[in-house]
């Protein structure tokens, strides 16, 4: 599973990297050996100084002979909407 995150005013931390990798895992394996590619973009849409459900989450899925899957949400911590989202991706 290639997996690539991008990230617009969130640190990229290893615990974030681990976390995303893990639940992914979790989350796809069913599908191992079907999937090309995986991109997660994390964003602090209201910026570092403005708390509330500013972080979004975007996962795109690419399986082999199919349509991706794509999956959008937002939260107000980086672990909660990856959780969330991941757990929708499952």
């Amino acid at each position: 599973m290639q997996l690539c995150i991008h990230t617009h005013g969130i640190d990229l931390t290893d615990a974030i990297k681990k976390q995303t990798y893990q639940k992914l895992e979790l989350a796809l394996d069913r599908l191992e050996g079907k999937i090309c590619d995986i991109s997660v973009t994390l964003i602090d849409t209201n910026g570092p100084f403005l708390g509330g459900v500013d972080k979004a989450c975007r996962i795109e899925v690419h399986i082999r002979d199919q349509d991706p899957i794509i999956i959008e949400d937002c939260d107000e911590s980086v672990d909660e909407v990856i959780d969330r989202i991941t757990d929708r991706l499952g």
